[in-house]
């Protein structure tokens, strides 16, 4: 599936501390690879031009940002690791 995600806060966790860390703009979506980050409209047009199946999403007031890959870890748990190895589970 071919997605174009616009209107959007980009948010992409790449800026320096020179640039601003946010802007307004477009996400080109190619099957499962992001196909450009653009400001304006440039790429639009090509992209729709050679994509017929484009599904397009209004994200306006949103923010578009990578995913939350593993999100859930138990780090704290760590910090504990073979402190009681020799204990019963249920003790």
């Amino acid at each position: 599936m071919n997605i174009l995600i616009e209107n959007g806060i980009i948010l992409p966790m790449n800026a320096t501390n020179a640039e601003k860390p946010y802007f307004r703009g477009i996400v080109g979506i190619e099957h499962d690879h992001i196909a450009f980050i653009d400001t304006d409209d440039s790429k639009v047009n090509g992209f729709l031009a050679s994509h017929a199946d484009v599904r397009r999403i209004d994200a306006t007031g949103k923010i578009v940002m990578p995913g939350l890959i593993n999100t859930h870890t138990h780090v704290a748990m760590a910090l504990l690791r073979g402190i009681s190895d020799d204990m019963p589970l249920m003790e």
